[in-house]
Order: structure tokens, then C-alpha cells, then sequence
């Protein structure tokens, strides 16, 4: 058994076991360590969302309490100017210089208690100005949107209207109340103009995060005030879709939308209606900055992850390597036994099959006057073991791969004649051939292979019935074939699954000299050489078929 033959020998079952387990368990940890992270990751951005909701919803909350608390003071502002005046104050044509002074500085008055009102008026139904802070008496306003939402709803108590461009050179909107005499007869209008910073102030209390966009607007979607402060953007529409198509559905309730707009920048909207008012409170939030923390996270679970993966490899690697190692080790010591096992085995083959032939030498030395029989008996039992011998050496060989092959011209015929010569003196042989056959192989492998089996079957068989040789030609794959049977003698048949076995001889073949490395010497030499040898036996004789290729085929060994 050569050292590389070591290399084959099964793996302890042990150490593939404790592989895939090693292996599996290292496969699991990655796996569990990637749900965990998974699962942590979707649960944390889930959680930032449903905080940045939460902060949203607080925020305009306490906006849409703001407003209408302010609301409330512009309201009480509004009721006391429509307490203070009387029907007859309606009355352009009334020339009572000291009352219409009376309620001018009455309205300066309570002008003072709103700094961000932006004019304060009384206003009779023909839409005429009649008493006024910054605005001339007699103004006619009948063009304004308030003014014609008053006149024409007779039921209408109060109103808040759209943004205006007025003399204030500004957006602003107009918070208007009916007046009623006593009986309850509407006698005009008193209205407090607001400007937009009004709601700009409750804006700057509110301190939003960096990420944030806080804005107020009308049912419109125009805009009122916003922080970070735009005052170019002030009184227009907010252009985004997503935004107009929430407005457009008229909703009261509270929508929270994420998109991606023009820009390419993912927002989170959150906007709230402000009860009873024409007004709403959006909170827009910058996602990729609200999940900067969550992407950091990502990063670093991921170069965690990458970490993990790759310590695993290389402690499943060291592992496998030295469970590799101790496979090693133990091929090397399953190599080690099986050759000492070996050895045994040849050495007590070559004590039993020699032991045989020595005793007939050492007889015919012993004798005084030895006969030519017994001469001859004694020169037979060396030829015995010299082959025994010589057939030791060249298993040897072969197993070591130390066999040179060496192509010439060999002529089947000739040395199937000259081993046949020496077989036919002791039992007949019959050769059938088609005619002189000449391939290119190795004449002294060849002839080895030819030798045994001839010899095995001769020494084996019937004395008393032919050895039959047959050479006949391949037509479908090319080449040759030698087909060598005999009838069997008094050893019998083989065992057909272990004739080629290494040191294999049946029961009844102990009785002649033999190492029983005939047939297993010739297999590898036949495979050497690029042939095939088999056994198929027939129901009366012993059969070997030999198939040669015509060219020298180098096999595996070379």
C-alpha cells in the first residue's frame, strides 16, 4: 500500500459529524444574530416613526389651542367694539362730530390691546367705512370678500376671511362680527384685521427641531406662517401635491402621509385642522435626518454583522482544519496498521508457501544418492520459489509505481508460442488465431500477463483436457482479444467476487505452491497497459478474457 493510498481511507464518521454540527451551529448564530438585528432595526424605525408622530401630533395640538385661544381674545376684542356702538353711529350723514371722536378713540383704544391687529373698523351694510383706525371714513369696501360674505348671509354672526392685500401693503385676514341694536335689527359690521405675523408668533414660541417645518395655512393651503420663516412664500399655496390632494378631500381628521416629492427628499406629513377656525397646523419632517440615528444603527449592525460572519468563518476554519489534521493522523495510522497487517500477511504467505518447497530441497540434500527424480523434484520446488519470489518484487513494483514502460512491436503469436512451449510438456494446449496479430504495448509486461495466466491455468486445470487459447480481433472498439480457458482440476472453481482479492487462493489450491499474488499482479499491470482483464466463466470451464488496445494506452500509474 503506497503513502498516497493513505489519503483515501474513510474519514472518522466522529469528525464529519462534529463538522456539520460545528458547522451548523456556526450557521445558526449568523442566522439568529441576523433576525435579532433585523428585528431590532424594523422595531427601532418603527419607534422613531410613531415618536415623530407622537412630537407631531403634540406640537400641532398645542398650535391648534394657540390660535383659537388668540381667537378667542380677537373675538372678545370684536364683541366690545359691537357693544359700543349704537345705530344712529351707522349713519354717515349723522354730523355729531363729539361721538364719531368718542368711538375713534375708542377704537384706537382697544387697537392698542392687539399688536398685531392691523386695523380696527366699523363698517355699515352698504359696505361703506365708517369709523376706522388707519383707514378714511367712508371707504367702500363693497368689493371685498368679508364685506359681501356679511351682506349676503343675513343668518352669518361672524366670519373670518380670506387672505387680502389691503392698505397694510401685506397679506392679512379680517376677522368680522354682525352688530345688533337692542330689538336684534343688524345695524352693520365691526371687524379686526389681523397680519400674518399673528400667527407667526405662536410659530416662534414652539422652538421646532432642526428637521422640522412647522407651517399654518388657510382651508386653501396658503400659507400663513411658517419657521423656518419663508416671507416670500407668505399668502401662497403650498405646491405640494400629496399636501393639496389631503386638502381636497376635506377631511377633519388627522392625516399622516409619507412620500418622496420632486426633490427626491422622503417627508412625513402630519397636519391637524384647527377646531372651528379656517385654519390647519402641518408638521413636515425630514425622514432621512429623523433616521440618521436608525441608518447609523444599520452601519453599525451591519460591520457587526461582517465581524461576526467573518470570526465564524475563520473559527470554522481553524476548527476543520484541525479536525483535518486529526483525520490526517488518523489516515496516517490507519495506513500504518494496514501496512504492518500487510507485512504480516506476506511474510506468513511466504513462510507457508515456501515452507513446502524448502522441505523438498532440504530431502533431496539429505539424500546420499539422490535420483534424477529427485533432482528434477528439487530444481522444480526453487523454480517455485524463485517465482513466488520474483512475483513478490513486482507486486512491490507496480504498488510503488516504480514500473517504466517501455512501447515496442510486440507479435502476440510469437510469445504465446514460446510460453506454450514449455506448458505443452505437461498438459496439451490448443491456440486459435485469425492470424499473426502485432501490437505496440510493453513486450515484458505483456508477456508477464501472458505467463501467469497461462501458467495458473496450467497448473490449476484438468491434466488431462486442453488449454484452450483464443486471439481473435475487436472490430467495434479496436484492438485484441485473448480469451484463456481450461477445464477445472482437482482445486476446483474460485471465488468469482475475490479471484483478483491480493492474496486470495481458494481452499483447495493450498496443496501447490502459490502467493496468491498472481492474479492481482496481473490486473494492475493489465490496467498499466491500458487493457481490461475479466473473469467469465462458463458452465464447464474457466475463463479469462484479456482485452489489449493495438497502441500503448499510458494509464493513471505512469
Amino acid at each position: 500500500m503506497s503513502r498516497e493510498n493513505s489519503n483515501n481511507l474513510p474519514e472518522p464518521k466522529g469528525h464529519k459529524r462534529e463538522k456539520w454540527l460545528y458547522l451548523i451551529t456556526a450557521a445558526l448564530l449568523c442566522i439568529a444574530v441576523t433576525i435579532a438585528a433585523v428585528w431590532d432595526l424594523y422595531s427601532s424605525q418603527q419607534q422613531l416613526l410613531e415618536t415623530e408622530r407622537r412630537q407631531s401630533e403634540s406640537t400641532t395640538f398645542l398650535l391648534s389651542e394657540w390660535i383659537s385661544g388668540a381667537f378667542r381674545e380677537v373675538d372678545h376684542a370684536t364683541r366690545t367694539l359691537a357693544a359700543k356702538v349704537k345705530a344712529s353711529d351707522f349713519d354717515l350723514a349723522n354730523t355729531n362730530t363729539t361721538r364719531h371722536q368718542e368711538i375713534q378713540a375708542f377704537l384706537k383704544e382697544q387697537y392698542a390691546t392687539l399688536p398685531h391687529a392691523g386695523e380696527m373698523a366699523y363698517t355699515a351694510h352698504q359696505c361703506i367705512l365708517t369709523h376706522a383706525v388707519r383707514n378714511k371714513v367712508g371707504l367702500d369696501v363693497s368689493f371685498r370678500e368679508y364685506c359681501a360674505a356679511m351682506r349676503d348671509f343675513p343668518e352669518r354672526e361672524q366670519y373670518i376671511s380670506k387672505l387680502i392685500w389691503g392698505t397694510l401693503k401685506q397679506f392679512a385676514t379680517v376677522y368680522i362680527r354682525r352688530v345688533r341694536d337692542q330689538e336684534g335689527n343688524s345695524i352693520g359690521y365691526a371687524s379686526t384685521v389681523l397680519k400674518l405675523s399673528f400667527f407667526q408668533q405662536w410659530l416662534d414660541r414652539v422652538h421646532p427641531r432642526r428637521l422640522n417645518t412647522i407651517s399654518i395655512t388657510d382651508r386653501k393651503g396658503r400659507l400663513l406662517a411658517q419657521t423656518p420663516s419663508v416671507k416670500k412664500s407668505l399668502g401662497k399655496e403650498i405646491p405640494d401635491p400629496i399636501f393639496q390632494d389631503l386638502l381636497s378631500q376635506g377631511a377633519d381628521k388627522v392625516h399622516f402621509e409619507e412620500h418622496t416629492p420632486a426633490d427626491g427628499k422622503a417627508r412625513l406629513i402630519y397636519f391637524s385642522k384647527v377646531p372651528e377656525l379656517p385654519f390647519m397646523v402641518m408638521v413636515t419632517s425630514d425622514q432621512d435626518a429623523l433616521l440618521a440615528p436608525w441608518y447609523n444603527k444599520t452601519i453599525g449592525y451591519l460591520i457587526a454583522w461582517m465581524m461576526i460572519v467573518g470570526l465564524s468563518a475563520i473559527t470554522v476554519r481553524k476548527h476543520f482544519k484541525a479536525l483535518d489534521q486529526a483525520t490526517e493522523l488518523y489516515a496516517l495510522a490507519q495506513w500504518e496498521q494496514h501496512k504492518n497487517e500487510e507485512q504480516s500477511r506476506f511474510l506468513a504467505m511466504l513462510g507457508h508457501e515456501l515452507k513446502t518447497p524448502l522441505a523438498v530441497v532440504r530431502m533431496v540434500l539429505g539424500s546420499k544418492r539422490p535420483t534424477p527424480a529427485l533432482i528434477q523434484k528439487a530444481e522444480r520446488s526453487i523454480d517455485e520459489m524463485d517465482c513466488i519470489i520474483i512475483t513478490s518484487q513486482e507486486v512491490g513494483r507496480m504498488e510503488s509505481g516504480v514500473v517504466q514502460l517501455k512501447q515496442a512491436e510486440c507479435s502476440l503469436n510469437q510469445i504465446l508460442d514460446e510460453i506454450t512451449a514449455a506448458v505443452h510438456t505437461t498438459i496439451p494446449v490448443q491456440l486459435s488465431a485469425q492470424h499473426s496479430k502485432v501490437i505496440l504495448s510493453d513486450c515484458t509486461l505483456l508477456r508477464i500477463i501472458l505467463s501467469n495466466l497461462i501458467d495458473n491455468a496450467a497448473k490449476y486445470g484438468d491434466p488431462e483436457r486442453p488449454i484452450e487459447i483464443t486471439l481473435s480481433d475487436i472490430k467495434e472498439a479496436g484492438g485484441v482479444e485473448l480469451s484463456i480457458a481450461n477445464h477445472p482440476g482437482a482445486v476446483g472453481w474460485p471465488d468469482r467476487e475475490r479471484i483478483f482479492e491480493k492474496y486470495y487462493r481458494s481452499p483447495e489450491a493450498h496443496r501447490y505452491s502459490g502467493s496468491g499474488l498472481g492474479l492481482y499482479l496481473i490486473t494492475g499491470l493489465t490496467t498499466m497497459i491500458g487493457g481490461h482483464l475479466r473473469y467469465q466463466p462458463t458452465e464447464e470451464q474457466i475463463c479469462f478474457r484479456l482485452n489489449l488496445p493495438e497502441t500503448l494506452q499510458i494509464s493513471e500509474y505512469d
